[in-house]
């Protein structure tokens, strides 16, 4: 899961999706997922839309207000929040077999899916920020889902 995978190998498993072709069978995970990461950060507006990115993070704290927040969400954007969420759980349970660093992914995909409306303007986020969409991202998945940053 953590092997470097080739920009080539990304545009290869792209360009499959694209034309609607089976992904060939020596394709990584990894590269799977790498595509699945571009396509995220390529939406024009992520999954948690960016006119609720700053009450997300202002409730990243509370599990329920968390919950309601995402309730919230356009029908769309919550079905695609719910599945990317059960994806990143899976591959999280499974992590005997991929040797994912639950952490890690957790941050990867609170970055992807809860982009700030600032980013565009080449404003960075703080730390405190990144710890906040991760602790959003945390009060979705799996009660046994192992992460090092505990739930509040």
């Amino acid at each position: 899961m953590q092997a470097m995978v080739s920009d080539d190998d990304v545009r290869r498993v792209i360009r499959c999706l694209d034309m609607c072709e089976e992904i060939p069978a020596e394709m990584s995970a990894s590269c799977a997922l790498k595509a699945l990461i571009l396509f995220l950060e390529s939406l024009a507006d992520p999954v948690v839309p960016f006119s609720m990115y700053t009450q997300c993070l202002d409730h990243a704290n509370a599990a329920t207000l968390s919950k309601r927040l995402e309730a919230e969400l356009p029908t769309a954007h919550r079905l695609a929040f719910e599945y990317l969420i059960r994806f990143v759980d899976t591959i999280i349970q499974h992590r005997d077999q991929n040797d994912v660093v639950p952490d890690v992914l957790v941050a990867i995909f609170a970055r992807v899916l809860l982009r700030s409306p600032r980013e565009d303007l080449a404003w960075r986020e703080t730390n405190l920020d990144g710890e906040r969409k991760v602790m959003f991202i945390k009060h979705f998945l799996s009660d046994d889902t192992p992460t090092a940053l505990p739930f509040v």
